[in-house]
């Protein structure tokens, strides 16, 4: 699972870098277009100081055409770069949210593995205290046959039993 995620978030990483290198050629476009509607501004400026509004002069025309020409492509580039830009933030936001579910599975994996050596460690801990008991219960119940057997070794009719026992025990 981790490295699926991982793997995406490379691949997505990837994709947003490639489409923002896509918004380049078109803020490129939108800025040459802009400087051609500055000129074609300039242009028009210049006419119609000549022309003081007295007079409508053909280069006056063909620089209100030219300009009109240039906003127009200028528009349409604007919304082209735009339209780059947004898929490009799109991208990036996917790659930054694959990036915090990434940390969050990461913090989520330390977690689960500290606790797990907590557990381990009291498990651990618990086995060697029954450890201790059972040694301890093995101990008090060998005192305790000891203590109930020795009357009855003595005893003859039953001499051949403890025989049996303790081979059954050596065995």
């Amino acid at each position: 699972m981790g490295c699926s995620i991982s793997g995406s978030a490379g691949r997505a990483r990837d994709e947003a870098r490639a489409t923002r290198a896509e918004v380049a050629p078109f803020t490129k476009t939108t800025n040459d277009a802009r400087a051609r509607v500055l000129e074609a501004h300039k242009e028009i400026l210049t006419w119609e100081g000549r022309s003081a509004f007295e007079e409508p002069y053909k280069g006056l025309e063909d620089a209100y055409e030219s300009a009109a020409r240039g906003v127009s492509t200028w528009l349409t580039a604007r919304k082209a770069e735009r339209k780059a830009a947004e898929q490009a933030e799109t991208r990036d936001r996917e790659v930054a949210d694959l990036e915090f579910q990434i940390h969050e599975l990461r913090a989520a994996l330390a977690k689960l593995e500290q606790n797990v050596e907590e557990e381990k460690t009291k498990r651990e801990k618990r086995i060697a205290e029954l450890d201790e008991q059972t040694e301890a219960l093995q101990v008090e119940l060998l005192a305790l046959a000891t203590r109930f057997c020795a009357p009855l070794r003595r005893r003859p009719e039953l001499g051949e039993l403890f025989q049996e026992l303790e081979a059954d025990a050596a065995a």
